[in-house]
């Protein structure tokens, strides 16, 4: 009879494990055209994705991350609201929470 120990990085296929407290993106409350994305080093190709309250995809874009930074302009937000920003990276996605203001 063996036991055998299992843990979460058994399970996970890159060695460091992402918390959606790695990526940033800011501003947040915003009030432009204009979001600024910071993610982990070994983040380079992403596929940026924002939704608004209602599920509707309103921007999409493959982006390269630069010194693990992305600047992201001419978003048209169509109305004063709460916004989901989807970043993934391979097998990896991270969602973030965003607030317009007028």
């Amino acid at each position: 009879f063996d036991i055998w120990q299992l843990t979460k990085s058994s399970f996970v296929p890159t060695d460091e494990v992402i918390n959606n407290e790695d990526i940033l993106v800011f501003p947040n409350p915003t009030k432009g055209d204009m979001l600024n994305i910071e993610v982990p080093k070994m983040w380079e190709h992403l596929t940026i994705e924002i939704y608004n309250i209602l599920g509707i995809k309103i921007f999409q874009e493959q982006a390269n991350a630069q010194n693990q930074y992305l600047q992201l302009s001419n978003i048209h937000f169509p109305g004063q609201c709460t916004y989901f920003v989807t970043i993934k990276h391979e097998q990896e996605r991270v969602v973030k929470k965003i607030i317009m203001q007028p």
